[in-house]
């Protein structure tokens, strides 16, 4: 013999279905992007950038730089 029980619907079913507004706005999804640095900041440091990846490939690793080696540099680390 079997007992049919009502399903019971907890607030724990309710409160998952469907977007939940305070995490969706805070997931990164629509990153903020800083808008306040000026032009110049930014020139000044892709200079120090190029000097520094070109010292650190011709210096430290005796190849000469390339965009190719910049990039293999950036992804070891560097």
């Amino acid at each position: 013999m079997f007992v049919k029980t009502p399903c019971l619907l907890t607030r724990c079913d309710v409160d998952i279905i469907g977007p939940n507004s305070h995490l969706v706005a805070q997931s990164g999804t629509f990153p903020k992007k800083a808008t306040d640095v000026a032009k110049d900041d930014i020139d000044e440091m892709q200079r120090k950038d190029f000097e520094i990846t070109t010292h650190t490939l011709e210096k430290e690793f005796q190849v000469s730089y390339s965009e190719e080696n910049s990039k293999l540099l950036s992804l070891l680390g560097g």
